[in-house]
């Protein structure tokens, strides 16, 4: 049985535990939604017990992901400095301060759900929160704006869902 957890035209989580959910492995489907549009390959599948494990450092970072510097800049210069502290060593290249803890602005689970993505990134301004994607072999940018908490809510309640699942399955 499918759950949605928050309002799919700003974002969502979904979420379904396979009916052979092979015990403690939660097998089941995940995906956000982000303006109406699914992200993430829900139907092929995942472990939920996976999602659990990353799902809960989202939650951890929840009320964290301000950063002035990164609220003055373009989606295209968030995505590149970001991109660029994740995967380099070399920080000559980034042209704002380098932001404690970073990793907090990023969404994307590294799960096959979210295979597809180079990048989702989150970053709270004064007045909206920035949704920031990139798809993998495009170029271009997506940057969807939603209100400050909404992904905080949806993914903290997803986590418990989740975690309370886990309770019941891994016994």
């Amino acid at each position: 049985m499918e759950t949605t957890i928050g309002d799919k035209t700003t974002f969502a989580v979904s979420l379904a535990l396979d009916n052979d959910c092979g015990g403690a492995w939660l097998y089941g489907k995940f995906c956000y939604w982000i303006n109406a549009q699914q992200i993430g390959d829900y139907e092929p599948g995942t472990s939920l017990r996976d999602i659990l494990t990353l799902i809960k450092w989202l939650a951890f970072d929840n009320g964290n992901r301000f950063d002035e510097n990164l609220c003055t800049l373009s989606k295209e210069a968030i995505s590149s400095n970001l991109n660029h502290l994740f995967r380099n060593t070399d920080n000559s290249m980034i042209n704002i301060p380098i932001p404690d803890s970073f990793a907090r602005f990023d969404i994307k689970m590294d799960v096959d759900v979210f295979d597809n993505w180079d990048s989702i990134y989150l970053i709270d301004c004064h007045d909206v929160s920035r949704i920031i994607l990139k798809r993998k072999k495009q170029h271009d940018i997506l940057e969807y704006c939603i209100p400050i908490g909404t992904f905080d809510k949806a993914i903290l309640e997803a986590y418990q869902k989740i975690d309370s699942l886990y309770e019941i399955y891994s016994k």
